[in-house]
């Protein structure tokens, strides 16, 4: 059995800027307004005669949505931490108001890695669930865009 979360319908979303390393178009920095919908596969918990409950799945997606909102994502490993902002050198050089960037531990920030890394997030957060058996995420940066990956539990 199967549940699903729609972020587009249910405005799950985190509005973000990046740059995407090595590209001609994206090495700008750019913003988008990432959507974030989530399946989840696994057994039905007799008692409860549910999954998982869609609240605590909405609250979990909302969640880290708010992590990743209103910031400029940088791959981690790009970043110098200085005094009170962060110094990212590439084939520009950024300086950055600390508080305004997350540093993310992925190689590059595309909708690919956010997928990713929303997706181990969330197994993380669910590792104690074990009728969950199969977790797929979705991030678009625009309608009908975007990257999926689905993971085994």
């Amino acid at each position: 059995m199967k549940i699903f979360i729609d972020g587009k319908y249910l405005n799950l979303k985190f509005s973000s800027a990046h740059f995407i390393i090595e590209h001609d178009k994206c090495s700008r920095l750019h913003g988008h307004n990432f959507y974030v919908s989530v399946e989840i596969e696994g057994d039905i918990i007799e008692e409860k005669g549910l999954i998982l409950d869609f609240i605590y799945l909405k609250n979990l997606i909302k969640n880290i949505c708010e992590y990743l909102d209103h910031k400029v994502l940088v791959p981690e490993k790009y970043a110098k931490i200085k005094e009170n902002h962060v110094e990212i050198s590439l084939e520009k050089t950024y300086l950055i108001p600390k508080e305004d960037v997350l540093l993310l531990p992925i190689d590059n920030v595309t909708s690919e890695a956010l997928a990713k890394y929303i997706c181990n997030s969330l197994i993380e957060k669910l590792k104690n669930h074990s009728n969950i058996k199969r977790i797929r995420v979705i991030v678009e940066e625009e309608p009908g865009q975007g990257a999926e990956i689905e993971k085994e539990l």
